[in-house]
């Protein structure tokens, strides 16, 4: 047990994401945000793939993710994002 910690913790971390910090602000208009996005996103995937929602109204789907506010998830993100790569 001990020796695979130890053989885990030496692995090579440079490819890793580092974590992102997020301002209160962000994080909790972004959190509620991610939520409602994922669940929906979630369910017409599943909706797509077993045929339940034909192909044809993928553009509607799209169009309804940015009225949810995906674009401002991905802005804050990409916000939080270039702050990590400035230190």
């Amino acid at each position: 047990e001990q020796a695979a910690i130890d053989i885990w913790g030496k692995g090579n971390t440079d490819r890793m994401i580092p974590p992102l910090r997020y301002v209160d602000e962000e994080l909790e208009a972004m959190n509620q945000l991610k939520n409602e996005i994922k669940t929906y996103a979630d369910e017409m995937t599943a909706k797509f793939i077993v045929g339940h929602e034909p192909i044809e109204n993928y553009d509607k789907f799209i169009n309804q993710l940015k009225t949810m506010g995906v674009e401002n998830v991905v802005e804050v993100m990409q916000g939080a994002y270039d702050r990590r790569l400035e230190k």
